[in-house]
């Protein structure tokens, strides 16, 4: 029986309302298999989100579970402090928290909910059922120490309005490391790393799998960066823009470009690469521990936490990690 198993034991035969962060695509991938248990156990689950990650989960669950859209949250960085941009949007962040909580309460009622589950919405909770909160962060890291510990004792105060937090790792934190080591005041389970993927051993046929994905301009800025330096590699290359539900754009100079693709054509693909190039997002290092490839981690400037795991990762002879600055260096060292 997987940890997962364990925290669902008591989960079967209820109305849950499962609802997913859109923070680019990772919350709503390591969501997936979770929701698919919850399902395998007679649940009856209501998926709820909003933009890209709804458009995600709507492609992967299809018909099994009915959809929900909540408030969205427009987030932009602009500068490369991720403390920074979200203090400048402290007002927006409030005003969404508290449109989310009607909207939550409205659902339980509407649907008679027994348990919400949640990825890291703080406002999807209600009161006379059960909420369970999933993170992996539970300490926050930032540039300057008392800025981590303001912020750390922030998101533990939302995080315990919970009754239990899941966190997507094994017992000793492997992935996570410092991240979800900490105490809280309510139940803490280890559920192991989630992914939505699957192993997919096939003949090479790309040099490097490019996965696209986070908040704007950060994710176009990336793109940006790589196309620039990849278009005249001479390098074969799958490039996973992440940004809608479309079709595939035709290869040129070598890359085939795909807006979006399901968990059984991104194991495909996965199983096709020799390489994999990406953020150092914690849902996709589950996903690079599922399938196995070697990767270039490139964190999003500003997000101190990316730049963690991305260092812990690099310790691991099959991970690279550069700073999106260095990506012109790196790549032209690679062709001499």
């Amino acid at each position: 029986m997987s940890l997962l198993d364990l925290s669902l034991s008591n989960c079967r035969n209820q109305k849950v309302l499962f609802t997913v962060l859109n923070w680019g695509l990772g919350h709503a991938a390591r969501s997936v298999p979770i929701i698919q248990q919850l399902l395998a156990q007679g649940n009856e689950v209501t998926v709820a989100s909003d933009g890209a990650a709804l458009q995600l989960l709507e492609q992967e669950l299809e018909e099994t579970v009915r959809f929900e859209v909540l408030p969205s949250l427009e987030v932009h960085y602009k500068y490369n402090n991720m403390g920074l941009n979200m203090f400048l949007q402290g007002g927006k962040l409030l005003r969404w928290y508290f449109r989310e909580l009607k909207a939550v309460k409205s659902l339980v009622r509407k649907s008679a909910i027994d348990v919400v589950i949640t990825d890291n919405r703080f406002g999807s909770r209600a009161s006379g059922v059960k909420n369970v909160f999933i993170t992996h962060q539970l300490k926050i890291l930032a540039k300057q120490k008392v800025s981590s510990w303001m912020a750390t004792k922030l998101n533990l105060y939302f995080v315990q309005q919970f009754d239990a937090c899941w966190v997507p790792d094994v017992d000793g934190s492997i992935l996570s490391g410092a991240l979800s080591n900490k105490e809280i005041s309510i139940p803490k389970y280890y559920i192991g790393a989630q992914s939505r993927l699957t192993v997919s051993k096939s003949h090479k046929k790309y040099d490097y799998l490019v996965l696209l994905s986070g908040p704007e301009p950060a994710r176009t800025k990336l793109e940006e960066s790589l196309n620039e330096v990849l278009s005249d590699s001479g390098k074969i290359i799958a490039w996973v823009r992440g940004t809608k539900v479309g079709s595939v754009l035709p290869s040129v100079n070598g890359i085939t470009v795909f807006d979006f693709v399901d968990s059984a054509q991104l194991s495909v693909l996965c199983g096709q690469s020799e390489q994999v190039i990406c953020r150092s997002g914690y849902s996709s290092l589950m996903d690079l521990e599922v399938v196995g490839l070697p990767a270039l981690l490139i964190p999003t400037p500003g997000q101190p936490e990316q730049i963690y795991l991305a260092q812990q990762m690099s310790k691991r002879s099959q991970y690279d990690y550069i700073e999106e600055s260095a990506i012109q260096t790196y790549f032209h060292k690679k062709r001499s």
